[in-house]
């Protein structure tokens, strides 16, 4: 079974981490539920997980959200064809 929670994200993190010998300066994060907790609504300000915070500040890098509605923050277009 594949799992798509906060734990086993972190863990593959931390595993890739390993792999590729450093930590990147910064990881781009689709706008997913394990992710984030909500969106500010005054501000627009992502809420991040309480847990994936302190897992980004102890391997030193930011989070950083895709923007809504917008692939080509991605590095791909997710609908080539429509």
């Amino acid at each position: 079974m594949v799992h798509q929670d906060l734990q086993t994200l972190l863990r593959c993190h931390a595993a890739a981490f390993e792999a590729i010998g450093g930590v990147p300066e910064q990881v781009l994060y689709d706008r997913m539920r394990a992710v984030f907790s909500r969106e500010d609504p005054t501000s627009g300000h992502i809420i991040y997980d309480p847990t994936l915070v302190a897992f980004a500040g102890r391997y030193g890098y930011p989070p950083k959200a895709c923007q809504p509605y917008r692939a080509k923050t991605k590095g791909k277009v997710e609908r080539p064809f429509r």
